[in-house]
């Protein structure tokens, strides 16, 4: 082997319920017996330490290696990071005090399906929690693209790959070679469908179709999943034909928000510039600040409209687009700035996300929606919602003594981590 001594430690550690190793006498001269090696490969800290970074309120997340449905474990380990993992990772640090945002850290070609876009969409409930950005260092592709396009902003360096939106079955037949030594395999079986794709016979016409439709619709449920987090259409998702981008083209067509180092982007969320969500609101007498602030962005957002060479959407098709949405009351706003057809659907994807994230947490859309071109009207809103003490969890899943539950919104996540945890 080429690998270094606390690799090849790490290696005999885990193999060790495998092939039975009683003790392991590292380089350094300790001596390890099986519980010790299990701790060893599991790399677990002790129960005062954090099993992720923080950097001044920022908890570094990593996803490496090859992405696995289920590792076990909370740390990457052997060249792997299990969803499993992640997910527990994310929980601990969003309810960690010390915590005020996390980052992603990537370097993965992806993995897995099972289990992939489950954590996505998860990650991307959380971040209305904290803020959760991504950064791709070097390489976020496939399943791991996946994962970093449901933060809340994605970032990558000038040499940094990300995209591959698609999905790779690979079938193996030694059906000639076996021919060729004169062995021959007899499958016997029950249902025409058991032994479809065995390796011992060249694939069949109509079962490579089956796998192909099933990649297909698998390719598709990605890419939707994709235009949702990114504010992208399907379309334009799946007409990147799995595809990969590198700096700023990944930008440019919407797989990344901007070309950044991995402390660029550190020093941005340390300082709270990275461009959350939404403003947060600790009391009236900031307000006015962040009024100003979403007043200056409402401004250049106009000027960027009537700016742009893209035509305007015709009214009568913009109406018809969020009356199809369910968003008719959005419809004069935006006929009035100009918006273009591309710009109308970023709103209404965005309209569907807040309207989501309202019925999740019980409380009531339409003021929020109402007021969505109004930066004024919305801040106002958001403060009057701060301070109610209860809310509504009708739709929130939650059920105490066979009725739905008034919550706090922390009561409510506090609820669906635990029935995560319990899940895994």
């Amino acid at each position: 082997m080429l690998i270094v001594p606390d690799s090849l430690s790490s290696v005999l550690s885990a193999l060790t319920d495998r092939v039975g190793i009683e003790q392991l006498d590292q380089i350094d001269g300790v001596r390890l017996d099986q519980e010790g090696m299990r701790a060893f490969a599991d790399n677990t800290p002790s129960r005062s330490e954090r099993p992720y970074s923080i950097d001044e309120g920022v908890a570094i997340v990593p996803l490496v290696g090859t992405l696995v449905q289920k590792s076990g474990s909370l740390r990457p380990r052997s060249g792997m990071t299990g969803y499993d993992g992640t997910e527990a990772l994310l929980w601990q640090a969003l309810d960690d005090p010390q915590v005020d945002s996390v980052l992603l850290d990537i370097s993965s070609g992806g993995g897995e399906l099972a289990g992939c876009l489950d954590l996505s969409d998860m990650i991307y409930e959380m971040r209305s929690i904290k803020p959760i950005y991504a950064f791709a260092g070097e390489l976020a592709a496939s399943a791991a693209y996946a994962i970093g396009s449901s933060a809340s902003k994605l970032f990558l360096p000038r040499t940094g790959t990300v995209g591959s939106v698609g999905v790779v079955v690979a079938h193996k037949s030694i059906e000639g070679a076996m021919k060729e030594k004169g062995i021959k395999v007899t499958l016997i079986h029950s249902g025409d469908h058991k032994v479809d794709g065995n390796p011992y016979q060249d694939l069949p016409d109509d079962v490579k179709e089956a796998i192909q439709e099933k990649i297909d619709s698998s390719r598709r449920l990605f890419a939707e999943r994709v235009a949702v987090y990114r504010g992208m259409s399907v379309e334009s998702v799946l007409n990147t034909e799995a595809a990969v981008f590198t700096g700023q083209k990944a930008v440019d067509i919407g797989f990344a928000d901007a070309v950044m180092s991995f402390n660029e982007v550190l020093n941005i969320m340390k300082k709270n510039e990275a461009g959350a969500d939404a403003p947060i609101i600790t009391s009236t007498a900031n307000a006015e600040v962040v009024v100003d602030e979403a007043m200056t962005a409402t401004v250049a957002t106009i000027t960027t409209i009537a700016e742009s060479e893209d035509e305007t959407m015709d009214a009568v098709d913009l109406v018809d687009a969020c009356d199809a949405s369910d968003f008719s009351m959005l419809a004069p706003d935006m006929i009035r700035a100009g918006f273009t057809e591309e710009e109308v659907s970023l709103r209404l994807t965005d309209a569907q996300d807040i309207r989501d994230l309202c019925v999740a947490a019980g409380i009531e859309e339409d003021q929020i929606l109402a007021n969505l071109g109004n930066p004024v009207e919305l801040v106002r809103s958001m403060i009057a919602m701060q301070d109610e003490a209860e809310i509504d969890s009708t739709h929130s899943g939650v059920i105490v003594n066979d009725k739905p539950a008034t919550m706090t919104t922390a009561e409510i996540w506090k609820h669906r981590k635990s029935a995560s945890a319990n899940r895994h």
